[in-house]
């Protein structure tokens, strides 16, 4: 309703790309978080955003383009556990052990209870991603 009322709030796009991404509409939670992001370019959350869009890469299969969205958020300040993990998920499925484990470490000192019964709690949109970071040293609980 919120969008109906103000077509042009890139924030609202974003917030509804969250939604779509845990409704599995994948192809649509990408076409809201590119929305969001041509409304304001410049927008102090745009890190945020390409973390966003990562989900939505993660999800259409596009794991190359979802870690170039992470490295870019984190490389651009977005620093959240969130953040990092989702670099630790796409650098595991390419293969990049490194990177990987460099990630998860940082995501473990913002956020110590990260485990996958953790992630299959709350960002089940990970699951595909739960063998890589199992290689990468995320432990089960």
């Amino acid at each position: 309703m919120g969008l109906a009322i103000d077509p042009n709030s890139a924030f609202l796009f974003a917030i509804r790309s969250i939604a779509e991404t845990y409704s599995r509409q994948f192809q649509q939670a990408k076409l809201d978080i590119e929305q969001a992001i041509r409304l304001s370019p410049r927008d102090p959350n745009l890190n945020w955003w390409r973390n966003l869009a990562a989900d939505a890469e993660l999800g259409l299969g596009n794991v190359d383009v979802a870690r170039d969205l992470c490295r870019k958020a984190v490389e651009g300040g977005y620093r959240s556990w969130y953040s990092y993990l989702n670099l630790a998920a796409t650098s595991a499925r390419l293969g990049d052990l490194d990177e990987a484990q460099s990630a998860l470490a940082e995501a473990r000192k913002l956020n110590p209870k990260l485990s996958i019964k953790f992630l299959s709690e709350r960002k089940p949109i990970l699951q595909p991603s739960f063998d890589a970071l199992r290689k990468a040293g995320l432990s089960e609980e």
